[in-house]
């Protein structure tokens, strides 16, 4: 079973249509293997949409770019959450695999994460940056203090219990759990 996936409401109509097709896309792939193929491409065409959208909303105006050009502005001007430049790279390189060659792939269960990724760079483009750039120096604060202070070990107090550790990785800032 697929998952509901979320788009934040200041999206555009469009771009959450385009997000629907890829669910219905995705929920259909267990019956036709084939479709999380479709499912990943039209992801990706659905993210260079919104970005395309969102930069003519933010400047004003609809210079041509490239889905390269794009990623890497928005990705300049602090609107994607700290993400391995090479996942851009590889959502560039399947579009344009996809749009410009004549060979024909089929994607397996692994693409799964790779259709999911531009559901989360477009709800980046619609979050406070500010409230981005004060989590990820907190997450970086907090990190730095784990890593001097768990170096050789440590103790962690969590309900009444001594738990011994070896190190510690903080993950996400700002979520209630």
């Amino acid at each position: 079973m697929v998952p509901e996936l979320y788009i934040k409401e200041d999206a555009p109509q469009d771009v959450k249509d385009g997000f629907s097709l890829t669910w219905k896309l995705l929920r259909h792939s267990y019956f036709e293997y084939e479709f999380i193929d479709l499912a990943l491409t039209q992801s990706i065409l659905t993210l260079e949409r919104a970005l395309r959208i969102r930069y003519l909303e933010l400047n004003g105006n609809s210079k041509k770019m490239t889905l390269q050009d794009l990623l890497k502005w928005f990705s300049n001007e602090g609107y994607f959450e700290p993400t391995n430049h090479q996942v851009l790279d590889q959502l560039r390189y399947i579009r344009n695999s996809k749009v410009q060659e004549t060979v024909h792939s089929i994607g397996d269960i692994s693409y799964l994460n790779k259709v999911v990724t531009p559901f989360q760079l477009v709800n980046d483009l619609y979050e406070d940056r500010e409230a981005r750039q004060r989590r990820q120096t907190e997450r970086l604060s907090i990190g730095k203090y784990l890593e001097e202070n768990l170096r050789d070990g440590g103790i962690l107090q969590h309900k009444g219990n001594n738990i011994p550790v070896i190190g510690a990785v903080l993950t996400i800032i700002g979520v209630a759990l």
